[in-house]
């Protein structure tokens, strides 16, 4: 085997690096220190008197250190191959330059086994959920219930939805004529203006909604009653004969989202809930003992209209919750939101298989990680020191990466047993529970309890799971790390971290005191600046130009006008190009370091080229070359130290 080679292209490494530090020093004629300047100084005045004797004088070489060279020739570059043959390499030099190949390897090999990660999870969440037939249907159920579950009407026409309702006589006139008769259809239904008569509906045409959809069970009304208060100002209350509550489990000053809506713990009041059988004819005198009991009052504070949906084609059970939010200002938000679950979690072998490889990664990777640790502690003979110098930030990321998966797959175990249970509940579900009257809580109680309480799971997993892929990402940049080509991001920021630090206090300071401003003049009128965890987002919406001037306009056309230039001008236009311009900085400096360096596909022809002799015994592996060196090493050495330290 050629020894030289290896020896040539350590030192070539070298000369790149010492080209670095050199262009890095404080400049050429000081770069060695105030030695270098006497040597110059020193040679200038023997000059004076005659011949000079600087001749005899040598120097360290500027790049490769290890041998020296006459005064006036340490910036020379001689090649490689001149460089080995005649001066040798440095014993550590050398030990780095294996080191780099290894790590190069490393990164060329984990590379594909990254992005394997990030396609077997994507399998394994698009497996496990039917994103767009759930989508699908809780879009359909959604429409209909907007534009055919009316009230005030006219004619034929109904001329309000749920969003309109703002009274308890809208919700009662909502209840009679919008949402009980979409359920509950027991007719077949004609096209405007015909006289024919087609006859009352089976009982599966009953039970069917939006044609597709089976109803299961009645309708739920149930609601949540707000907390009794002291009332801020007791005098005035007690004065007026006025009673004080408050708001539970969810703020509703201003609208809540969705989200927050549907992940709110709903405290029913079982004694107040009351099922609506729409295979019953007495559903609206039910309703009319309701209002007229005054069923909603002054307590009343969320109300959930709720209705449980099969659909046989997608496998997808859903819980449709129309919620009525009775905020204390007196305004009633009205928030629709959902619980749908796939029910047979595994009906499909690819399900099987896409768990079956991405856990097997995750195994394999803990079995690699745990023969790391143990390598590192043996080497240094001390379990401390060996796990303090395995545990570098990639090693970190691995081990959350595993973590994250092991409580993912755990997280699935729940699920799929929860939804067992659902699935359960239906098949033990007696052919007379459809047809109940005073008795439909003993039969569907559980279940509506069970379905939502297995959405709430599914949609807390979901969230928690959106972190993996983020771990994932960060595997990536650690494949990305060891390849100089691949590097550039991370190094470029990892270089402007001080500066980015320094700016962001900087930045942050002015941001916040923009969040107050905004705060203080808009937040009365404008929902988006009303707290300041809402102009937060508000400010960074408009440094990317999302924004609604004429909104803000309303608290004065001055006052606007100051805040949104001053806030534009120096957050957008000075302080955001300041920012790009410290990253492109270092951004410029990475790149004109990595230019040199490999190109990934040069790397993996390497990487192909050294398996393909090592399988044919042409030449030994790289870590075994590496373990004959020592990094801290000071020695010289030729290509014959080389061979007769690493026979083969």
């Amino acid at each position: 085997m050629h020894r030289s080679g290896p020896m040539a292209a350590a030192v070539a490494s070298a000369t790149i690096h010492g080209e670095e530090r050199h262009s890095h020093g404080p400049g050429s004629a000081s770069h060695h220190g105030p030695g270098r300047d006497s040597h110059h100084a020193s040679g200038r005045d023997s000059m004076v008197g005659g011949r000079s004797s600087i001749d005899h004088l040598r120097v360290p070489h500027a790049v490769f250190p290890w041998f020296e060279v006459p005064v006036g020739s340490e910036l020379t570059q001689p090649s490689p191959e001149e460089v080995v043959q005649e001066h040798g390499v440095q014993e550590k030099v050398f030990a780095a330059y294996l080191h780099d190949e290894i790590q190069g390897e490393q990164a060329v090999k984990s590379l594909p086994w990254a992005i394997l990660s990030v396609v077997l999870l994507a399998l394994l969440i698009l497996s496990h959920d039917a994103f767009d037939d759930i989508q699908s249907l809780q879009a359909s159920v959604d429409h209909d219930i907007v534009q055919n579950a009316n009230f005030a009407f006219s004619g034929n026409f109904g001329k309000k939805n749920y969003q309109d309702v703002n009274s308890n006589a809208d919700f009662w006139s909502w209840m009679n004529l919008g949402i009980m008769p979409l359920t509950n259809i027991h007719v077949k239904l004609v096209s405007e203006g015909s006289t024919l008569d087609l006859g009352n509906n089976s009982w599966n045409e009953q039970l069917r909604y939006l044609k597709q959809n089976h109803r299961i069970g009645p309708i739920k009304l149930a609601q949540e009653l707000a907390l009794d208060a002291e009332c801020p100002n007791p005098s005035v209350s007690h004065s007026l004969d006025i009673k004080c509550t408050r708001e539970r489990n969810v703020n509703m000053d201003i609208q809540p989202t969705v989200f927050r809506q549907a992940q709110s713990t709903f405290d029913e009041d079982v004694n107040q809930t009351v099922w609506l059988n729409g295979f019953r004819d007495d559903n609206k005198k039910k309703l009319r003992d309701l209002e007229t009991a005054a069923w909603l009052n002054p307590k009343t504070n969320r109300v959930r209209v709720s209705t449980l949906l099969f659909n046989p084609d997608s496998d997808l059970l859903m819980l449709v919750n129309i919620n009525f939010l009775f905020a204390r200002s007196g305004r009633i938000w009205k928030i629709l939101t959902h619980r749908t679950t796939k029910l047979n979690l595994y009906q499909d072998w690819t399900v099987y298989l896409f768990d079956f490889l991405f856990f097997c990664q995750v195994g394999i990777l803990f079995v690699c990680e745990v023969k790391e640790v143990t390598m590192s502690m043996k080497k240094h003979r001390s379990g401390w020191r060996g796990i303090k110098e395995y545990m570098s930030l990639w090693n970190f990321i691995d081990w959350v990466f595993i973590l994250v998966s092991v409580m993912l797959g755990v997280l699935w175990a729940v699920r799929v047993s929860m939804t067992n249970e659902v699935q359960q509940w239906l098949l033990d579900l007696p052919p007379e529970a459809s047809t109940c009257a005073t008795d439909c809580a003993t039969y569907y109680a559980g279940l509506f309890d069970d379905v939502e309480a297995t959405g709430y799971y599914i949609a807390t997993v979901r969230r928690i799971g959106a972190f993996c892929p983020m771990v994932i990402m960060c595997r990536l940049f650690k494949a990305f790390a060891a390849q100089p080509r691949l590097a550039v991001v991370t190094a470029s920021l990892s270089e402007a971290l001080p500066d980015l630090v320094h700016f962001m206090i900087v930045f942050m300071s002015v941001f916040w005191t923009y969040s107050v401003m905004g705060t203080a003049l808009f937040g009365k009128d404008v929902v988006a600046f009303s707290t300041m965890d809402r102009s937060f987002p508000t400010l960074f919406r408009m440094l990317l130009r999302d924004f609604d001037y004429k909104e803000m306009e309303q608290d004065g056309r001055a006052f606007t006008f100051v805040l949104f230039v001053s806030f534009m001008w120096l957050m957008e236009l000075v302080m955001l190009s300041m920012l790009i311009a410290i990253i492109m900085d270092c951004y410029s400096t990475v790149k004109a370091r990595s230019f040199k360096a490999e190109t990934v596909w040069s790397e993996v022809y390497d990487l192909l080229l050294r398996a393909y002799q090592n399988w044919r015994g042409q030449r030994l592996p790289l870590p075994k070359i590496a373990a004959k060196f020592d990094d801290q090493a000071e020695g010289v050495l030729f290509p014959k130290d080389i061979q007769e330290r690493v026979p083969g």
